[in-house]
């Protein structure tokens, strides 16, 4: 465990360091951990691991870079709940429990600028901003465990499987209940 621990801390120091080029270019890949809050929170966690970024910066003078930044964060969550969708035409609903794997995507697509305290060549300090856009995506899966009732004929058995079907964020429109 210790070995493993170690390995990915040397992983993540070694793709966070910069790649200096030529004609004051700047670039850098890095490993990116996330935190999301409010709705996107709710929607598929807090804290995510799953991250990557590219930046690119060139010196304007000794003390300010100007640059941009771009990336792919993933954030997820499972869990199992039972969703009735109500239909109409009919006199009963259908309920669908199963795992739920919902999912979001963001894309940060920022142009940036730093100032640099100190002196070239020594340890410096800096103070920096970011200003842009994220593309946001969000997806929910649906891991089917157990269809729990039929529609139509009321001595079918209920069937059991695995089912993975990408559905909109948006649906489905019925009330969710924990399983």
């Amino acid at each position: 465990m210790k070995t493993k621990a170690l390995a990915l801390l040397v992983l993540i120091l070694f793709a966070s360091a910069p790649a200096h080029a030529q004609d004051d270019w700047w670039f850098g890949l890095s490993y990116e951990t996330s935190l999301a809050s409010g709705s996107a929170a709710d929607f598929a966690g807090g804290l995510s691991w799953r991250g990557a970024a590219f930046s690119g910066r060139r010196m304007t003078s000794e003390n300010t870079s100007v640059g941009f930044m771009t990336g792919w964060h993933i954030m997820d969550d499972v869990s199992r709940e039972t969703l009735d969708f109500e239909s109409e035409g009919f006199d009963r609903s259908l309920d669908l429990t199963g795992e739920y794997f919902r999912y979001v995507n963001a894309f940060p697509i920022m142009l940036n600028g730093h100032y640099y305290l100190g002196l070239p060549g020594e340890t410096r300090g800096y103070v920096g901003a970011n200003v842009g856009v994220y593309y946001i995506e969000r997806r929910v899966e649906a891991g089917i465990c157990r269809w729990a009732g039929t529609l139509g004929a009321s001595s079918a058995p209920a069937t059991t499987g695995r089912l993975r079907q990408a559905v909109p964020a948006a649906s489905p429109t019925g009330t969710s209940s924990s399983a």
